[in-house]
């Protein structure tokens, strides 16, 4: 899309020929279109520029997001490692609660 938006518009084929008077009738038109077509050619830039950022920051994102799982991942087999290291009888209460502290 990119390359789309920086090569501009199509030209019309070489080989078509317009009576005078129709040609002065377009070069008109052009000429008064110029004004919005060049308009147009810069909020095209502007949003290309933009989409180009936000799928920057989206792959950054992306490899961050990915980055994080692994760690939970990580951490959750270390977490697996160290409950069934624990002695029997072992629950999930507190260590002040298993002490005879409350």
């Amino acid at each position: 899309m990119g390359d789309l938006i920086r090569s501009g518009p199509v030209p019309p084929p070489a080989g078509l020929r317009f009576a005078s008077g129709r040609s002065a009738a377009r070069k008109g038109l052009l000429r008064l279109l110029k004004p919005l077509a060049v308009h147009e050619r810069l909020v095209d830039s502007e949003l290309l520029r933009a989409i180009e950022k936000l799928d920057g920051n989206l792959q950054s994102l992306t490899v961050a997001h990915s980055a994080a799982l692994r760690q939970i991942d990580e951490m959750d087999r270390q977490l697996q490692e160290l409950r069934a290291a624990r002695p029997a009888g072992d629950d999930d209460q507190p260590a002040e609660q298993r002490n005879g502290r409350s």
